[in-house]
């Protein structure tokens, strides 16, 4: 089975753009933790779309998120704000253990996180576990570049990415971003559904 994961997929922006694309997929299962977003995300009309209201993280959990407004993505990590108007506590569950119960060896999967600082511990929990052997395709956004207490982690996960084998790879941080300021992806940046039509489409060669 053909197998999308949008991990922090807020508002259903992703998933929306998943379903346009070219790129067939059996099933995108959409991970938002924050219930003040989660009624935007059920009004996506697919049989193909499963939502869950919970985040994926390292352990099974319930954490703060603190957050600007409805629009702006929300992380359990105080210091990616200056400023925070708003916290919801939101529940989590371990990666390794929903990737044990719910995916299988022979399935083809597309990771994608984007998660405001999460990925680290997400992606820690998958290599430590093993779990990450099961992914075909990863597209990850290190958000951690935002966040003080974080932004060391991004070097360290790259490196694991690196020597994992995941047969394709889409990273997103501090690196990239400096190289499409020059480059045609840049266009695609900051609208959702080309953006994501852009990595799909450089991740599977089509």
């Amino acid at each position: 089975m053909k197998i999308f994961l949008d991990v922090g997929a807020h508002a259903g922006e992703t998933a929306k753009a998943v379903l346009t694309s070219k790129h067939h997929f059996d099933k995108i299962y959409c991970f938002e933790p924050q219930k003040k977003i989660i009624n935007e995300l059920k009004q996506i009309e697919s049989e193909k779309v499963i939502i869950n209201n919970y985040g994926l993280f390292n352990t099974n959990c319930k954490k703060n998120v603190y957050y600007k407004d409805r629009t702006d993505g929300g992380s359990m990590y105080r210091d990616k704000f200056k400023k925070i108007l708003n916290t919801e506590e939101c529940d989590f569950v371990s990666a390794s253990e929903w990737f044990a119960e719910n995916i299988k060896d022979e399935d083809d999967v597309t990771l994608k996180i984007n998660c405001e600082g999460a990925e680290c511990d997400i992606m820690d929990d998958l290599f430590s576990s093993g779990e990450y052997k099961k992914i075909t395709a990863l597209i990850i956004d290190f958000d951690v570049r935002k966040i003080k207490s974080q932004k060391h982690r991004e070097q360290e996960i790259r490196e694991k990415i690196k020597t994992s084998n995941i047969p394709l790879v889409f990273m997103l941080g501090s690196e990239e971003l400096n190289k499409m300021a020059r480059g045609e992806a840049v266009r695609y940046y900051r609208k959702r559904e080309k953006w994501v039509h852009y990595y799909l489409n450089n991740l599977f060669n089509k």
